[in-house]
């Protein structure tokens, strides 16, 4: 049957032309929720990787600070001359740790929306924080075998409160990685 027969068929059939029409609607309107709820998992779905990529975004931001902190904390271990540690800090890490810390700083803590990664979040930043006043009180003061003894001891203090925050604040961040992931 060609297109005119069909055509034909419908214009001398006034009842059907009604009924063809109404069948058009509907799948017309068929159509538009089928295109709109899959643009709305579409955009589900780009929202939550989003999210994810946020999150590790601010995850990488905290990691540097804290192998910051190791740098420094490393020197201590290391039991570096005083000549040794002030060239390293005021050459390169003093700007880097600084800078690292102010970055780690600017995290929204809201955004972690986790009661214990804000936790240990809070218990880094003060140890990463303390950790670069008692630098700077070292690199200010007058070098003594006592001093260089004192603020090492102290380092390597704040460094094992870093690394255990830091090993809580990974596996609280991969639990909330899959269920973001849901």
């Amino acid at each position: 049957m060609s297109c005119e027969g069909v055509l034909f068929w419908i214009e001398h059939h006034p009842g059907l032309a009604s009924w063809v029409q109404a069948v058009g609607s509907i799948g017309a309107i068929v159509g538009a929720f089928a295109i709109s709820s899959g643009q709305n998992r579409r955009q589900g779905r780009l929202a939550k990787r989003t999210a994810i990529d946020r999150f590790d975004a601010y995850c990488a931001v905290i990691k540097n600070a804290v192998e910051s902190a190791e740098s420094v904390s490393g020197l201590a271990r290391d039991k570096a001359a005083y000549f040794e540690f002030r060239s390293v800090w005021e050459k390169y890490l003093g700007e880097s740790f600084k800078t690292s810390l102010e970055a780690a700083k600017a995290i929204l803590v809201h955004d972690l929306a986790d009661y214990k990664l804000v936790v240990y979040y809070s218990g880094l930043m003060g140890s990463i924080y303390k950790m670069h006043y008692e630098v700077e009180k070292y690199m200010a003061a007058t070098p003594s075998p006592d001093a260089t003894s004192k603020a090492y001891d102290d380092l390597k203090q704040l460094s094992t409160l870093i690394n255990f925050d830091w090993i809580q604040f990974q596996e609280r961040a991969e639990l909330k990685r899959i269920r973001m992931k849901r």
